[in-house]
């Protein structure tokens, strides 16, 4: 039997749990979601859902901002420890689904604003996600999507690319910006921001997100040496005081849903 992309998804982040919302509490600290939220707009009227979600950590966020927050993943593990954290701080308008992201359990036109923050990169279906996430938004209303990105060099994309499958067996692959943004403009949607962003990492404090094979850590091993040996990419993929590091790039961005706009029939 074929294992499908979600299921992937859900048997990594279900073994990977408590090991990935450590590393997320770390990495989406209340600075970095701040200027998310910022960047979206949110309005105290607001309902949202958040794509995806993971441990929580933006819904719990953003429910201080808005009316309510909801947050869907494929994940039992993920959303148990987004639950807990939403009972130890008594939050009253929050509520996470557990649920396939490629067939949203929502009615049409319902949330205000949607969201997906570093997501897209493990969806091998990536155009259902995204056309679920239309239909459930309202007219008028945002869609954004933030997450890691491809480079402007081809090289650097796809070593990256290749260190992401190596270090987490959930991820499918980089979209460029462009590509992103095109789903966006197929549906006739304004496009109100976009943002691409390069932040330094420490190496080994990004493979901890993930949980590797012994085999797939060996050769993230080999790759890392060989490439930055070679110096093939070192404006991306360096060492430093004997620390590998390399430059990640995100992108950001905000989308309006045409007032009038027709929701597109499920994929």
């Amino acid at each position: 039997m074929m294992v499908t992309s979600p299921e992937v998804n859900r048997i990594q982040f279900d073994e990977q749990a408590g090991q990935f919302a450590e590393w997320a509490a770390r990495l989406k600290d209340p600075a970095s979601m701040a200027n998310l939220s910022a960047f979206i707009g949110f309005s105290p009227a607001d309902t949202m859902l958040d794509v995806a979600c993971g441990p929580g950590n933006f819904v719990i966020f953003a429910s201080a901002t808005v009316r309510s927050a909801t947050g869907i993943d494929i994940s039992s593990g993920q959303l148990n420890i987004a639950r807990e954290q939403a009972a130890k701080l008594r939050l009253q308008n929050v509520n996470f689904v557990c649920g396939n992201v490629e067939t949203l359990p929502f009615r049409d036109n319902l949330f205000p604003v949607v969201t997906s923050d570093s997501a897209f990169h493990h969806f091998g279906g990536y155009e259902k996600v995204f056309a679920e996430m239309y239909r459930v938004c309202r007219p008028g209303g945002k869609l954004c999507i933030s997450d890691i990105t491809t480079y402007e060099d081809p090289e650097a994309s796809r070593i990256i690319n290749q260190m992401d499958r190596l270090m987490d067996t959930s991820h499918h692959r980089r979209m460029s910006p462009d590509e992103i943004t095109q789903l966006f403009l197929e549906r006739g949607m304004r496009v109100d921001k976009r943002e691409v962003s390069e932040f330094e990492i420490l190496l080994e404090h990004y493979r901890a997100h993930a949980l590797q094979t012994p085999e797939n850590a060996t050769l993230l091993e080999e790759l890392m040496n060989k490439t930055v040996q070679n110096g093939t990419i070192h404006k991306v993929l360096y060492r430093r005081n004997g620390e590998t590091y390399f430059l990640n790039r995100g992108f950001t961005i905000v989308g309006t849903k045409h007032a009038r706009g027709l929701n597109s029939p499920r994929p």
